[in-house]
């Protein structure tokens, strides 16, 4: 995410982006459209969550999360336990 912000200029870094979107006929919701989330693996080593929300003006209908990590196995242990909860039903904010 930082290295696609540098090299084509499309946001800086700065305080999260917020979207509102409908999660009902008569209601709806503040989300990060973009932002990084700073939390620990497992084993506690440090890992950032990037979050990039829908942009279907530019072609991408779906929310994207980016996990960074230094060690291979947090990383993947962030992402499966994201995966893992993303499985249990839950408002669709996407779409």
């Amino acid at each position: 995410m930082l290295v696609t912000a540098k090299q084509h200029g499309h946001y800086e870094l700065g305080a999260v982006d917020y979207a509102t979107v409908a999660i009902g006929p008569d209601e709806a919701a503040d989300v990060v459209q973009l932002g990084l989330v700073g939390t620990t693996a497992p084993d506690g080593s440090p890992v950032l969550v990037g979050v990039r929300g829908s942009a279907p003006q530019y072609g991408q209908a779906n929310c994207r999360l980016e996990v960074i990590a230094v060690f291979d196995g947090a990383g993947s242990a962030v992402a499966g336990a994201i995966a893992f909860k993303s499985a249990i039903p839950r408002l669709d904010c996407v779409g």
